[in-house]
C-alpha cells in the first residue's frame, strides 16, 4: 500500500466525488456513488465509464440512471437492452445519458453484471480505480468502520485521502467522523451520499498519518480513496469494522464489576447462577432498597456526543415489584442519565414502564404488559445525545440530551418496591442473562 492519504477524486470546491470498486450481480439496483464528468484539483480532469454483461439466457433491459450527489432523485436516464451473453461498454456515462456535467451516483436497474470506473483523463493515458457496488461496501448502524487516511501539508506534494459516505436507510441518518481527535456530524437524507476532500484537514486534523473512524445511526455504505498528487490516480481503501467493547459479561461471575456502597443498600448483594445476574439480598435500607455495583469507563463517556448502545437481554421467570436500571455517572459520583424498566402497582393494576432518566427529565413508554413481565432483549442506543430504548428490536421510548455530559462509571442496579406484593419479593424473580456495551 502506498503511503500518503486515501481519498476519492477531488472535483473542485464545488464538486466532490467519490471512487470505488466492484461487481454488482443482479442486484435491482445496484448503486454505484462516484460517477463524474468534471474537472478536478491539480489539472485533472475526472470521468466515467460503465461495462455490463448479460449472463441469463433471455434479453434484458437495463435502466441506467445519473443521481445528482446530495440529491435523491435522478437527473439523467435511459433504458438499454442487452441479448443474452451480449456486453457493451459505455466509454463515457454522463455523455451517454446526455447529463451535462458534475458528480453523482450511478443506479443501475435491471439482471445483469456491472463494472463502473472514474478515472482522470490525462493528457496521455487515463489513471483510475474501479466503483465498487454501495451494497458491497455496506455497514450496519452503530457498527465502527476504521479506515486509514493521510492529512497532506501540501496536497500539491502529498496524497490525499478523500472520503464518500452513502445513506442505505429509507430514513434520514446521523454519520460521525473521526480524525486524529477532531470529530465532525454530518446529517445524510435517504438514498444520497455525502464526500469529504481530504477529510483530514476538512475536520481540522494534524498533517501525517492517521485512522478515520466513522460511526452512523443507520445502514450505510463507503470508502476511502487516494489520491497521487501528481498524476491524480486514485486508489480505493475499504474500511474495516472495528467493534471496541466496554463490556460483554455472560455473567458467569462478577469480575470486573464493584459494588458501590454510595448507591446500594446496606447488605444488599448479587450472586451468578448458571450464567444469571440475580438478586442475592436486598438490604435493610428501604429508600435504597437493592445491589448496585459499576464499572470504570477507560475514558469519560460524552453523552451528548458519542454514539454507542448497550445491550441486555431480561430473563422474568417469577412476578416482580421493582426496577432494573443502568446509570451513567460524572466524575463527583453525580447521576447524569438513566435507563430501564419498573414494574409497580396503580390504581389497582400492575404496570411494566421503560424509562429514560435525564435529570429530573422522565420519558416513559406506555404500559408495557399487564400482569406485568419482561422477557427479551432490552436495547439502549444512544447517538449525538438522542437516545432510543428497543424492547426485542421495538422502539418503546426516547429522550435526548441538549447540555454536556461527561460519564466516568456506569451502574447496573436492582431494586425491590414493597407496594404490592405482600412480604419480601422474591430475590430471583429479576434476572439479566447477559449484558456488553459498545462505543
Amino acid at each position: 500500500m502506498r503511503k500518503g492519504s486515501l481519498g476519492f477524486l477531488e472535483i473542485s470546491i464545488a464538486f466532490i466525488l467519490v471512487l470505488t470498486a466492484g461487481i454488482a450481480i443482479a442486484v435491482q439496483p445496484a448503486l454505484f456513488p462516484g460517477i463524474a464528468s468534471v474537472n478536478g484539483a491539480n489539472n485533472t480532469v475526472w470521468r466515467s465509464e460503465a461495462t455490463f454483461f448479460n449472463p441469463t439466457s433471455d434479453a434484458q433491459p437495463v435502466l441506467l440512471e445519473i443521481i445528482p450527489r446530495g440529491q435523491a432523485s435522478p437527473a439523467a436516464s435511459e433504458t438499454i437492452n442487452l441479448d443474452p451473453g451480449a456486453t457493451k461498454c459505455v466509454e463515457d456515462i454522463y455523455s451517454e445519458l446526455q447529463a451535462g456535467t458534475g458528480a453523482g451516483t450511478l443506479r443501475v436497474t435491471g439482471n445483469l453484471l456491472s463494472w463502473v470506473r472514474t478515472y482522470n483523463q490525462a493528457p496521455q493515458g487515463t489513471f483510475g480505480q474501479d466503483i465498487p457496488n454501495v451494497a458491497v461496501t455496506g455497514f450496519p448502524a452503530n457498527q465502527s468502520v476504521i479506515f486509514p487516511v493521510h492529512t497532506p501539508a501540501d496536497i500539491s506534494k502529498e496524497f490525499r485521502s478523500n472520503f464518500i459516505i452513502y445513506n442505505l436507510d429509507p430514513a434520514t441518518q446521523t454519520a460521525t467522523l473521526s480524525v486524529g481527535g477532531k470529530q465532525t456530524t454530518v446529517s445524510l437524507m435517504p438514498g444520497t451520499y455525502y464526500q469529504y476532500d481530504n477529510v483530514g484537514a476538512a475536520l481540522g486534523a494534524a498533517t501525517g498519518d492517521a485512522t478515520l473512524s466513522v460511526t452512523s445511526t443507520g445502514p450505510w455504505g463507503g470508502i476511502v480513496s487516494s489520491v497521487d498528487p501528481v498524476t491524480g490516480d486514485p486508489t480505493t481503501l475499504s474500511g474495516q469494522p472495528w467493534t471496541a467493547w466496554v463490556f460483554n459479561d455472560q455473567f458467569d461471575n462478577l469480575s470486573g464489576w464493584q459494588y458501590d456502597e454510595h448507591a446500594s443498600s446496606p447488605g444488599a448483594g448479587f450472586t451468578t447462577s448458571n450464567g444469571y445476574l440475580m438478586v442475592n439480598a436486598w438490604g435493610t435500607d428501604a429508600n435504597t432498597s437493592g445491589p448496585v455495583v459499576y464499572k470504570m469507563f477507560p475514558n469519560n463517556l460524552d453523552l451528548r456526543n458519542e454514539i454507542f448502545s448497550i445491550d441486555y437481554y431480561y430473563s422474568e421467570t417469577n412476578g416482580y415489584n421493582g426496577s432494573t436500571y443502568f446509570e451513567f455517572v460524572d466524575a463527583d459520583d453525580v447521576p447524569l442519565l438513566s435507563f430501564g424498566f419498573s414494574a409497580f402497582s396503580e390504581g389497582g393494576y400492575g404496570r411494566t414502564r421503560f424509562f429514560i432518566t435525564i435529570g429530573t427529565n422522565v420519558q416513559k413508554s406506555s404500559d408495557y404488559g399487564c400482569p406485568p413481565q419482561i422477557n427479551g432483549k432490552v436495547t439502549f442506543s444512544a447517538s449525538a445525545g438522542s437516545f432510543i430504548i428497543y424492547y426485542n428490536n421495538i422502539q418503546v421510548v426516547a429522550s435526548s440530551l441538549t447540555q454536556a455530559a461527561l460519564a466516568s462509571k456506569i451502574r447496573l442496579g436492582m431494586k425491590e418496591f414493597n407496594n404490592w406484593y405482600a412480604g419480601t419479593l422474591d430475590v430471583h424473580a429479576m434476572k439479566i442473562d447477559w449484558a456488553r456495551m459498545q462505543r
